[in-house]
């Protein structure tokens, strides 16, 4: 069902649909879009991370080595 391609980022040029000959860019989802994204949400809530906090860590860690 997966493909190793999907467990990698992607960061250049692919050449995913070679059956039609067109080459794109699939570029690496940022960490925002990841935050929302419901599989990450379940997981995060199954190991008892509290987004919240997370969220604020993740603030701290951008004002200090941003």
């Amino acid at each position: 069902m997966f493909e190793v391609y999907m467990l990698q980022p992607m960061t250049a040029a692919c050449d995913l649909f070679a059956a039609s000959r067109r080459r794109s860019l699939v570029p690496e989802p940022g960490l925002d879009e990841l935050m929302q994204d419901p599989m990450t949400l379940a997981v995060m809530a199954a190991d008892g991370v509290d987004y919240r906090a997370m969220d604020a860590m993740l603030a701290r860690l951008r004002e200090q080595f941003c």
